[in-house]
């Protein structure tokens, strides 16, 4: 899970820092596309993001985890994963997710997604079971006891509850 957190916030800030998104005052603006998403030559600037991302892993990790982690942060389908869940919150729609080939890619996307828009029903589309309940766990911390009667996961489910009740007093 730490490992999943590490390498989302990798690929976020590669993303941010090779221009995929546009950190300024065009957020929104509709810079962000499809076809820059799907661009091989776009994510030029992420190995050097993630090198300096690196630096910082070996602080905290041995060289080897911090070198497979920057691997994996940098694998094509998953910037693209990244790109496309940062321009389905940009434009809050879910439907651009489906667009990626691979179940995981999805997922990951689904996850960015989840919290701009707000909508649980986005959980429901996740199919990795701890990324889903992770996903109800958080937007249930709104107040939707509901959501935490879909965490399969029983001791979640229970943390879940227990965070509802003592936020309502």
């Amino acid at each position: 899970m730490q490992k999943d957190l590490f390498i989302a916030i990798l690929i976020t800030a590669a993303v941010l820092l090779s221009g995929c998104i546009d950190s300024g005052p065009s957020v929104g603006s509709g810079d962000l596309s499809e076809a820059k998403c799907d661009d091989p030559e776009y994510y030029a600037a992420v190995k050097e993001a993630v090198n300096l991302a690196t630096q910082f892993c070996y602080q905290d990790k041995s060289k080897e985890d911090c070198d497979k982690e920057a691997a994996e942060s940098t694998d094509p389908a998953m910037l693209k994963a990244g790109c496309y869940g940062e321009l389905a919150n940009e434009r809050n729609d879910p439907t651009i997710c489906e667009k990626l080939a691979e179940q995981k890619f999805k997922n990951y996307c689904y996850n960015t997604l989840i919290y701009s828009s707000g909508d649980p029903k986005i959980c429901d589309k996740i199919t990795n079971l701890e990324a889903r309940d992770g996903c109800y766990s958080i937007n249930a911390l709104g107040g939707n006891a509901e959501l935490c009667g879909k965490i399969s996961d029983s001791e979640k489910k229970s943390a879940c509850m227990q965070t509802l009740t003592y936020m309502q007093r």
